[in-house]
């Protein structure tokens, strides 16, 4: 099931499985950020005579079949004539009905849908972008190539709303009718064009901290357009989560989407990544990765979820899903994810985060220039929490002192091994995160961690060989100046959740930077023997934490909380109050100069 973490009950059933900074400010300038309008250049296609006869659509349809039937190529140019003759007709409809409102107050034209038309116009886009991909009408480099009067050329394409490049928009999917485990609700809006699923294209332009293959949203149609040089036609892609509704001759008619649809297809086509990363971390942090959700966009805050225990990133479909179709939020809001081997110890996720946040910067605020980037919000669900966690405090000799008797100089062992340890342990505050909200963290560990089901669960876990090596190392030539803790093993994630842990309890008595805000989200409604109230794993009293500006308590077990409504609700609440916070700070700054 997409982003559905797996408890610790659970781990019984494991046992049966078996950057560069950028010199100087010059070097990189970033504009500010507004959703633009591409148009690529126009190619001279000629409009049928008849357009707007649906006769003549059917026609075209039929003809369009045939030929992709027969495996010929000019199925793609059938398919398009097809849907500039039908245009006509969707338009006069779109702009005749009367509007209603959906469940979720979406407008929509009451019978559209089901008129003949609208469904030939609908299969037509549908079959251009289909046929035009599988006959090598399409790719990002050119757009859509159809017949013109010297020949192949590009289509005249625009791209409304969107972050991504033009190419960018590699492979092309048409969403249909689907049903999928999460997220729960599908936001899914009926209207004028097709929806789609796009797989971005590497061809595009260098995008640090972009997932390769990253989906997006889209919604596809075609139209008539009238240019300088004549009639021709438009093949046009909007953002639907930034636009609702589209301008034509008869007036503004609502435009179809589906915002949930790309999360859907990551989490169906996408392996669910949370159980090797846990049984065989690579160690080091070296495969921990920060991405964004969009494409860098200065003067929005970005918000950062970081997993939890044996999870992934998908364990935040249902809040994503919920998020992005806020506008009062996207508006405000970046939205990025951390991924991390959840199998190593959460130092060491939280020394990788926090280089890559640095890194990050490095490429898109070189001058430190963009007031929303320092206004950063962190999210955290159980181990991900205490990896935000050590974002914000300052470590000092706390963690250190917890596992080592001698100074860290005065360690034997080699330069590389020494700065590892000197990031994991040695750290001081991000002074771009300014809130974080924790989720069901285990601040003062859970006592699953010294069942049996944890142990078992450590003991699954497969230190990387160079890992063990430095370990061995380490305590062979540094005898008795290591604490028990450490000198055992190298510690894995759970080991380090036992109540009793010192580095856990360390990190648990660090300072806050001065101005950071903490929000807590505590799961109960179930008991843990020994420990009292819980979610199932993490007891009431250790995902509590002292000073935060607010707590709620939610009826969930540990799992479910980044999917429960309660809580999302309470992140947005959050959000909302962030927003106006950094605005009337930026108010008053304003008042100050």
């Amino acid at each position: 099931m997409p982003g559905r973490q797996i408890s610790l009950e659970k781990w019984a059933w494991l046992a049966a499985l078996g950057a560069c900074l950028l010199p100087g400010c010059a070097s990189l300038r970033v504009r500010s950020w507004q959703p633009p309008q591409v148009v690529v250049p126009v190619t001279s296609f000629k409009l049928i005579d008849d357009a707007g006869d649906v006769s003549v659509a059917e026609t075209w349809y039929a003809e369009a079949v045939r030929l992709d039937g027969a495996g010929s190529a000019t199925a793609v140019d059938a398919y398009l004539q097809c849907a500039v003759a039908a245009w006509p007709a969707v338009e006069m409809l779109a702009g005749d009905e009367p509007v209603v409102q959906t469940a979720e107050g979406s407008p929509v034209h009451d019978g559209v849908e089901d008129s003949r038309e609208w469904k030939l116009y609908h299969s037509a886009v549908v079959g251009l972008i289909t046929s035009s991909q599988k006959w090598g009408r399409w790719s990002p480099q050119t757009g859509l190539l159809a017949m013109g009067p010297q020949g192949l050329a590009p289509l005249e394409t625009a791209y409304h709303g969107f972050a991504w490049a033009p190419t960018e928009f590699g492979t092309l999917h048409c969403v249909g009718d689907y049903r999928a485990p999460q997220p729960e609700r599908i936001h899914r809006r009926d209207g004028v064009g097709v929806p789609l699923v796009v797989v971005r294209s590497d061809v595009g332009p260098q995008r640090p901290f972009i997932q390769p293959e990253r989906r997006f949203a889209a919604t596809a149609l075609v139209r008539p357009a009238w240019t300088a040089a004549g009639a021709t036609v438009r093949l046009e892609f909007y953002n639907p989560l930034r636009e609702s509704q589209l301008q034509t001759a008869c007036g503004a008619v609502p435009l179809a989407g589906d915002a949930t649809a790309p999360i859907v297809y990551a989490g169906v086509n996408l392996p669910q990544a949370w159980l090797e990363p846990f049984i065989r971390p690579a160690g080091g942090g070296t495969d921990d990765r920060l991405f964004m959700l969009e494409p860098y966009q200065p003067g929005k805050i970005p918000v950062v979820f970081i997993h939890g225990l044996l999870s992934d990133p998908l364990t935040w479909s249902d809040m994503l899903n919920e998020l992005q179709v806020q506008p009062q939020l996207t508006d405000r809001y970046q939205f990025w994810a951390f991924r991390y081997d959840t199998g190593e110890p959460f130092l060491t996720s939280a020394a990788a985060l926090r280089r890559q946040l640095a890194e990050l910067k490095a490429y898109y605020d070189p001058c430190g220039d963009q007031p929303a980037a320092s206004k950063m919000v962190l999210v955290g669900h159980s181990m991900g929490g205490l990896v935000a966690n050590l974002q914000v405090t300052y470590s000092g000799e706390t963690l250190w002192n917890a596992t080592s008797r001698i100074p860290l100089a005065q360690v034997r062992t080699d330069p590389a091994t020494r700065a590892a340890l000197g990031a994991a342990f040695f750290f001081d505050p991000n002074d771009d995160v300014s809130r974080v909200v924790y989720i069901g963290t285990p601040h003062l560990g859970s006592a699953w961690a010294r069942r049996a089901v944890g142990s078992l669960g450590s003991a699954l876990i497969e230190t990387p060989p160079q890992v063990t090596e430095r370990h061995d190392q380490m305590i062979r030539d540094n005898p008795g100046d290591f604490s028990e803790e450490l000198t055992r093993r190298f510690p894995t994630s759970i080991d380090l959740l036992e109540p009793s842990s010192p580095v856990l309890n360390a990190a648990a008595r660090l300072p806050y930077r001065p101005g950071v805000t903490l929000h807590t989200v505590v799961g109960e409604g179930r008991y843990t023997v020994g420990s009292g109230p819980s979610d199932g794993v993490v007891p009431v009293n250790s995902a509590r934490l002292a000073g935060s500006s607010s707590e709620k308590s939610v009826d969930s077990s540990h799992s479910n909380l980044p999917h429960n409504e309660e809580v999302i609700i309470e992140v947005m609440r959050i959000l909302m109050e962030h927003a106006r916070v950094v605005d009337a700070s930026s108010a008053d700054g304003a008042l100050c100069k």
